[in-house]
């Protein structure tokens, strides 16, 4: 269900994150970005990736034991953070969310009880994480599983509202983390938040000062309308 990395080619054509027909440019453009990345890693670097789906494969097994509690109150500390950003944009009512190295799912329903959250993608490298993952939530039609790296995102530029991290990116290897960064920024359209294992929270807004301010002023005469 979950082919290994790099990502399958057939989630380009998905219409949620190809809106328009230049399904072609879209590939190019990712091929392009893909290329670019590839270029990049080192062959101990796909070893290094190799080595994390393997080891994330067997910590699934015993992932809820071992980081339940600990997940669950950072995925609470992400939830009040994008009732915040929904705050700040005014107008919109609910967001397309992707997160970074779901594991199995654990936050997910944590996410989905906010009723501004009405769609999430959940992204791993592991595949037996993501097999357990999709058992989870199998009957839950607004959340979609994909396996790939974090570092070549399968999905065109600002393809989600807001995209999180909970203990995540790889901190611990500066090449794959400025890469992993990159791709967040990239597929990113309103705001990141990122939960680091230790230290603080990063939220990043993508809009610039007069957008955002023209956004508002926007959402000011649909009010007074």
């Amino acid at each position: 269900m979950y082919p290994p990395y790099p990502p399958p080619l057939a989630r380009l054509g998905h219409p949620r994150f190809t809106r328009d027909s230049a399904f072609l440019l879209v590939f190019l453009n990712l091929t392009v970005d893909w290329l670019n990345v590839a270029l990049q890693l080192s062959l101990p670097d796909f070893g290094r990736l190799r080595y994390v789906r393997e080891l994330y494969d067997e910590l699934s097994r015993s992932y809820c034991p071992l980081y339940y509690q600990e997940s669950l109150v950072k995925y609470l500390q992400v939830t009040e953070l994008i009732r915040e950003v929904r705050t700040r944009m005014g107008s919109i009512k609910s967001f397309l969310v992707a997160d970074l190295g779901c594991g199995i799912g654990v936050g997910l329903l944590v996410l989905l009880s906010a009723r501004y959250v009405n769609y999430i993608v959940g992204i791993d490298i592991s595949g037996e994480s993501l097999r357990k993952a999709h058992e989870l939530y199998v009957r839950f039609p607004n959340v979609e599983f994909v396996q790939c790296i974090m570092e070549m995102l399968p999905f065109r530029k600002a393809s989600f509202d807001i995209v999180i991290s909970v203990s995540s990116l790889d901190t611990d290897c500066e090449k794959n983390y400025v890469l992993q960064v990159r791709e967040s920024s990239r597929v990113c359209k309103i705001a990141e938040i990122h939960v680091p294992v230790r230290g603080q929270v990063r939220v990043i807004y993508h809009l610039i000062e007069k957008e955002f301010k023209t956004h508002l002023e926007k959402c000011e005469l649909t009010h007074h309308g």
